[in-house]
C-alpha cells in the first residue's frame, strides 16, 4: 500500500504531471509523423500509377474563357443578352 501511495504521489506531483505531458506530446507527435509519412508515400504511389495518363494542358481556365463575354452595350446589361437562360433561372 505504501509502494502504491509513494507511486500515486510522484506521478501527480508537478514533475510527474510534466513527464506524462511530454510522454503525451511525444505520441502524439509520432502519431502525426506517421500518418505524415502514409500520406506522402500513398500520394506518391498514387501519382505513379496514374503518371501513365494524358495530362490536360496547363493553361489557366479564367484565360481560356476570356474572349467569351462580350462588354455590354450602354444602358443595358450585357449578362442578360448573353446569358439569357441563366439570368431567368437565377432571378
Amino acid at each position: 500500500m505504501a509502494v502504491l501511495h509513494r507511486l500515486l504521489s510522484q506521478l501527480f506531483s508537478w514533475s510527474g504531471i510534466s513527464f506524462l505531458l511530454q510522454l503525451m506530446g511525444t505520441a502524439l507527435l509520432a502519431v502525426v509523423g506517421v500518418w505524415t509519412a502514409r500520406l506522402l508515400v500513398r500520394h506518391a504511389w498514387y501519382t505513379h500509377r496514374l503518371s501513365c495518363f494524358h495530362k490536360p494542358r496547363t493553361h489557366s481556365w479564367l484565360i481560356g474563357h476570356l474572349g467569351q463575354v462580350s462588354t455590354p452595350a450602354p444602358g443595358s446589361s450585357g449578362l442578360s443578352t448573353t446569358w439569357s437562360e441563366s439570368f431567368i433561372l437565377t432571378m
